[in-house]
């Protein structure tokens, strides 16, 4: 369906404010399909200097270690589109 934003339930999260690492937030993927989102919007988890709030992204190949592996991020994505889940990257 190429029109599936029209009717995406968006929830917008921090990694690292909302559980801390992709770890922890693949295990919590049952939680948002169970609140009938659709769509999770990952705002900034690449490497930063931190100096503005994540935004000033260094490397956009990896992700901060504070939050795991690369490994954990393709678990987390192969988790999410199991489930049906889209995930836009900020």
């Amino acid at each position: 369906m190429t029109d599936w934003h029209k009717n995406a339930i968006v929830y917008e999260l921090y990694v690292d404010k909302f559980a801390g690492n992709f770890s922890n937030l693949t295990s919590k993927l049952f939680y948002f399909r169970h609140l009938g989102i659709n769509t999770l919007w990952l705002l900034p988890h690449y490497p930063s200097p931190m100096v503005d709030g994540g935004y000033d992204i260094s490397d956009y190949y990896s992700i901060r270690p504070d939050l795991g592996t690369m490994a954990d991020f393709d678990e987390f994505l192969k988790k999410a589109h199991q489930l049906d889940l889209k995930i836009i990257l900020d």
